[in-house]
């Protein structure tokens, strides 16, 4: 199993996402040094520096942070900075993708059903039917997508990214692009080494997981416009079976 390197964005705008995110899973150690090994696991001299700086993507560095932290007498997990960049990275893409929920995008996907517009149909007044249906479509849609950004699921967004540091994006989304939900079925196959000791052993992965990772490595994707929540993503094919022939060899070899 080939090593995988995970790049992080670090983008000066969105420093709130990874405070919220350390102190989720950083939340032993004080908020001030979380931030202090953070950067310096990211590459940064201080937090200052990182504040500083302008968008740009770090390879997350396991001994320059751990140096750093056993200097103030304080224990870490290699892990948590991963989780703590994963969940940073999720609400970050988030809000800068306003059409993204819980299960994946598009607000098509809360249509109602049928049992759903009667009861709408025999509660409002005539004529305001269809404002309503659009209102309780709304309603789910933003209930979703708070569901998102509230969620404890940066395990399943660090697979999906793990996954992506190794496909190849295509310059267009064409007819041999891959389904998110497809993608996200082989995150939860594969086993992935990040690095630091950390192994990362198959389990689930969310569909929109797979579509956030996709976004975070500026792969293309498109939606089909109905109510599914999937959307199409240009890979090549050549990255694709690279990444699942290196999964066979771990295989074998275990």
């Amino acid at each position: 199993m080939s090593r995988v390197h995970i790049h992080y964005t670090v983008d000066p705008h969105h420093l709130d996402a990874v405070k919220k995110a350390a102190s989720k899973h950083m939340a032993k150690v004080s908020p001030s040094l979380r931030m202090e090994i953070i950067s310096r696991a990211l590459g940064f001299n201080t937090w200052a520096g990182m504040r500083a700086s302008g968008t740009t993507s770090r390879e997350i560095d396991i001994d320059n942070s751990f140096a750093f932290a056993e200097s103030r007498d304080v224990a870490i997990d290699p892990l948590s900075l991963h989780l703590a960049m994963a969940e940073a990275t999720l609400l970050r893409i988030t809000s800068q993708s306003p059409e993204l929920h819980w299960h994946g995008v598009h607000e098509g996907y809360f249509a109602l059903t049928a049992k759903e517009r009667s009861a709408v149909k025999d509660s409002v007044p005539a004529g305001t039917y269809f404002q309503e249906v659009h209102k309780v479509r709304r309603s789910k849609f933003e209930e979703s997508r708070s569901k998102l950004l509230d969620s404890n699921q940066a395990g399943q967004t660090l697979r999906a990214m793990a996954l992506f540091s190794l496909l190849m994006p295509t310059k267009t989304v064409g007819q041999r692009s891959r389904s998110s939900y497809g993608i996200k079925h082989m995150a939860e196959r594969m086993t992935f080494d990040i690095g630091g000791g950390v192994i990362l052993a198959p389990d689930y992965v969310s569909n929109v997981d797979a579509i956030i990772a996709a976004l975070d490595h500026n792969f293309k994707i498109k939606h089909d416009g109905g109510n599914s929540p999937n959307v199409d993503i240009g890979i090549t094919v050549a990255s694709l079976r690279a990444a699942q022939a290196d999964q066979e060899r771990h295989k074998q070899l275990a």
